[in-house]
């Protein structure tokens, strides 16, 4: 009777650690999305151009009618809260603050903001014409 029961205990065993590795390797934070490319998709489909304009001058076409004007993202001094990635992300999480008229987008994940933050700071970095 020992010998049916050591084939299906070892199937458990390894069963058990399997499922153990994979709860575990989800447990641990993702790495978080730094990608020009997808802050850029991001930047489209959230409408940030209609406001910052295509390359983030401060340009876009609702830029006139707001009181204070939206960032030029081309120039890094124009960073109310500094011109680091997590800065720009908490900016976009946060809003801006009651100092514009630009509303928070905490309802992004972590990574969709991070990922946005680096397209903005990559914005000051590019050469504008």
């Amino acid at each position: 009777m020992q010998r049916p029961l050591r084939p299906c205990l070892a199937g458990l065993l390894t069963l058990v650690v399997v499922l153990g590795a994979c709860e575990q390797a989800s447990d641990e934070p993702a790495e978080p999305v730094d990608s020009v490319d997808v802050g850029k998709k991001l930047y489209r489909d959230h409408g940030c151009a209609l406001c910052h304009g295509e390359g983030g001058l401060g340009d876009g076409r609702m830029a006139r009618s707001l009181d204070p004007p939206p960032r030029d993202f081309s120039k890094s001094d124009q960073f109310a809260l500094g011109h680091t990635v997590d800065a720009v992300a908490e900016a976009i999480r946060t809003g801006a603050g009651g100092r514009g008229a630009m509303p928070g987008y905490g309802h992004l994940s972590e990574t969709d903001r991070r990922a946005l933050a680096v397209f903005i700071v990559s914005l000051a970095e590019a050469p504008h014409e």
